[in-house]
């Protein structure tokens, strides 16, 4: 089972810019497919792919919690 990982980035793009990324385990390097990216403070969010990236559009500085 792989270790729960709990993460904060903060996420600088342009106005409706795209927001590309990966979740990967922290000892493994391994992908985490189904990872919850949400936008903290914000309905907003996305489900990481099979190979563990998600894509987000973002308008302005925001903190993303994994």
């Amino acid at each position: 089972m792989l270790p729960l990982l709990l993460a904060c980035a903060v996420a600088s793009a342009q106005p409706r810019g795209p927001l590309r990324g990966s979740v990967t385990d922290a000892q493994t390097g391994e992908p985490l497919p189904a990872a919850t990216v949400r936008v903290l403070g914000t309905p907003q969010g996305a489900i990481a792919n099979a190979r563990g990236e998600f894509l987000l559009r973002i308008e302005e500085e925001r903190t993303l919690v994994v």
